[in-house]
C-alpha cells in the first residue's frame, strides 16, 4: 500500500452506497419520496433577515434539568 495515495473515499464507497440505499428506504417509508418539488430555496440573506426578525427564534435550552 502507498500512504501517499491514501484517499478515505476510496474505502468509504461500500458504506456510502449502504447510507444512500437507507435513506431512499426511509424517504419511502415515511412518505417524503418525490416531495422535493414543494421545498422552497431561500438564500443565507434571507434567512438572516428572518431570523433578525424573530421570525425564527433562538432555541431555548434548558440547562441542569
Amino acid at each position: 500500500s502507498k500512504p501517499e495515495e491514501f484517499d478515505p473515499r476510496h474505502f468509504l464507497k461500500p458504506s456510502i452506497k449502504y447510507m444512500q440505499k437507507v435513506c431512499a428506504e426511509r424517504y419511502t417509508a415515511f412518505w417524503c419520496a418525490g416531495q422535493g418539488s414543494k421545498i422552497k430555496t431561500a438564500s443565507l440573506e434571507e434567512f438572516a433577515a428572518k431570523y433578525a426578525k424573530g421570525v425564527y427564534p433562538a432555541p431555548k435550552v434548558k440547562v441542569g434539568v
